[in-house]
């Protein structure tokens, strides 16, 4: 996930702030998180006891754009923790992570068919260097993982899976430099950028 505060936690925050009718939706997701994560916005106002318009009110109260958003916040937040969320019973055995993992890949699909993975691929490809920063359990595994797929085809890539030397290495980015990495159609000229990074250097 990004840097955004986990959406159960932003909802408890917010909770004492919001009306009676959206404590209600709130209370909902708390009860059956599942529920919401898959129901229609008539489905959840039905179940709350509250009129669709209340629904969308929520979203927006928690900081989502829209009940979609909302929706696809609970799902991530389902998929990273599911854990710490609901308790498992002893009979549901190896079935809980099955689930687990199917609800997160299922995910994950759905985020690959909005992103931009062609336009990805070419920047990684046309890139004279590549540096991948992964802190925590599976973000440094999958940094580590990138390294070793892309340097046996021949790539320049460095991961870093750790805190410290990201820090270092961001530090030395300046305002334009980030400017024209993101935004790769547009060189600016090589005096912008510090020294010990290469021209057309790709950040993963």
């Amino acid at each position: 996930m990004s840097q955004q505060i986990d959406i159960l936690s932003l909802i408890t925050a917010r909770l004492p702030s919001l009306r009676a009718a959206e404590r209600k939706v709130a209370g909902l997701i708390f009860d059956d998180i599942d529920f919401v994560a898959e129901a229609s916005i008539g489905q959840i106002a039905a179940r709350a006891g509250v009129s669709d318009a209340t629904v969308t009110r929520f979203a927006r109260a928690v900081a989502c754009r829209n009940v979609r958003d909302l929706k696809t916040r609970l799902t991530r937040a389902l998929a990273a923790g599911r854990r710490f969320i609901q308790e498992a019973n002893e009979e549901d055995g190896l079935g809980v992570i099955y689930d687990s993992a199917t609800q997160t890949l299922a995910l994950n699909r759905t985020l690959m068919e909005q992103a931009d993975v062609e336009g990805a691929v070419e920047m990684l490809d046309g890139a004279r260097q590549i540096l991948v920063f992964g802190a925590g359990g599976g973000s440094t595994v999958m940094a580590q993982e990138l390294q070793f797929r892309l340097v046996r085809l021949g790539y320049a890539i460095s991961a870093y899976p750790q805190a410290l030397l990201p820090r270092m290495v961001a530090a030395t980015w300046s305002r334009k430099t980030w400017w024209w990495r993101s935004r790769p159609a547009a060189t600016p000229p090589r005096s912008t950028m510090p020294p010990s990074w290469p021209a057309n250097t790709a950040h993963a």
